[in-house]
């Protein structure tokens, strides 16, 4: 930890230019804290388009486990770099549906699935299910059966099992087992 944080303050100094590789596999362990992944983003932020998505996601997730605020806002200078610096994808448009749910915030959630619809992206289990997490905290479970059972599939999107998953524990929280015994048929019978 010493050593990454003199590497860190060295090249801050202009001193030792971090390797490219290096800010990849800091994205990729994302062992180094809340500080290290604000750090890791912004760097890979200001590369633009030299800087791989999948690095930028994973240091976006870093950031959202501690801090979902900073998170959004980092979305959003991504968002505003526009296309010819960095492309969100439809992963990155997940970690910022998890964080607008995590913060208790549904109505942004759907807000962003609503742009990733809008832009035409293949929508996946990956943007739903913070959603469905979101809504059976809520005690919204219907509301996340409906769009397990109806709106997913009118969207081409099929549900996972992490989604069936959410679900059913909703129901059980709620002291609907009855439901989630049903719900457990029909999914078998799929």
């Amino acid at each position: 930890m010493a050593r990454r944080v003199a590497a860190r303050a060295r090249a801050r100094a202009g001193g030792v230019p971090r390797s490219e590789g290096t800010i990849q596999d800091r994205a990729r362990v994302g062992s180094g804290g809340a500080e290290d992944a604000l750090d890791v983003f912004d760097e890979l932020l200001r590369r633009g388009i030299g800087a791989p998505i999948r690095s930028l996601n994973g240091a976006l997730a870093d950031v959202a486990r501690d801090n979902p605020a900073a998170a959004v806002s980092r979305f959003n200078r991504m968002a505003r770099a526009g296309a010819s610096m960095v492309t969100p994808t439809v992963h990155t448009y997940g970690i910022l549906i998890g964080c607008c749910c995590s913060a208790g915030r549904l109505d942004l959630g759907f807000a962003a699935l609503g742009h990733v619809v809008k832009k035409g992206f293949r929508v996946e289990p990956i943007i739903f299910n913070p959603l469905l997490k979101g809504l059976c905290a809520d005690k919204r479970t219907d509301d996340a059966m409906d769009i397990v059972l109806r709106r997913m599939t009118e969207l081409g999107c099929v549900p996972n099992v992490f989604s069936h998953t959410i679900i059913l524990k909703g129901l059980c929280h709620e002291n609907r087992s009855q439901e989630a015994l049903e719900l457990l048929h029909m999914i078998a019978d799929d």
